[in-house]
């Protein structure tokens, strides 16, 4: 039954989601791939709706994501797989963590862990950025007769990258209101640039 795999693969991702869920895009798009559910196209098409709409985006998209694959149950269960193992292993570990802060070996722990978070947050976002940015390719010819395909840099969206970067970094505009705006300038774009 679909549903109750849907509940098993995002239980055993919510298990790995330190760092939030960021940190399980690529995870996701992994499982997603192996079972042949989901093209990449349509994964990260759902990712961006996780981005827009409230609430995390491992919980957004596990949702979503059980909705397409097994309808209204699937979208309970890959939510409820998501969610349960971080309310189980907070409900186990409270206490063990407020008598291990006082030794100094929960900071430690952190240290190393925040690296690995790090690291899967730049991967999601070369994954989304791969997507958004290379969208186009042509085929060159090469030595020996040999074709190539390389891809190129969409320069409307990379316009639209660097000024919401900046945006970011210069102003206190909500990231809500940058995502609305950014939409906005990508319609616009593509009616005035066809």
């Amino acid at each position: 039954m679909v549903e109750i795999k849907l509940f098993y693969i995002f239980f055993k991702l919510g298990l790995l989601s330190f760092g939030g869920g960021y940190t399980l895009i690529p995870l996701i798009q992994q499982e997603l791939e192996k079972q042949g559910w989901m093209s990449s196209s349509q994964f990260h098409d759902l990712i961006a709706i996780s981005e827009v709409t409230p609430g995390s985006v491992s919980l957004n998209t596990a949702t979503y994501i059980g909705y397409e694959i097994g309808g209204v149950l699937g979208s309970i269960l890959a939510t409820l797989g998501v969610v349960l193992p971080s309310l189980i292993i907070i409900t186990l570990i409270t206490s063990l963590v407020m008598k291990q802060k006082k030794e100094g070996l929960l900071d430690k722990a952190f240290y190393g862990i925040r690296s690995v978070v790090t690291g899967l947050i730049l991967s999601a976002a070369f994954l989304v950025g791969e997507t958004s940015l290379f969208n186009e390719s042509i085929t060159v010819n090469g030595t020996n007769g040999a074709r190539n395909v390389v891809n190129i840099i969409n320069g409307k969206s990379l316009a639209i990258l660097i000024l919401v970067l900046f945006l970011m970094k210069k102003t206190k505009i909500h990231p809500i209101l940058l995502i609305l705006c950014s939409g906005l300038l990508g319609v616009l774009m593509f009616y005035i640039f066809k």
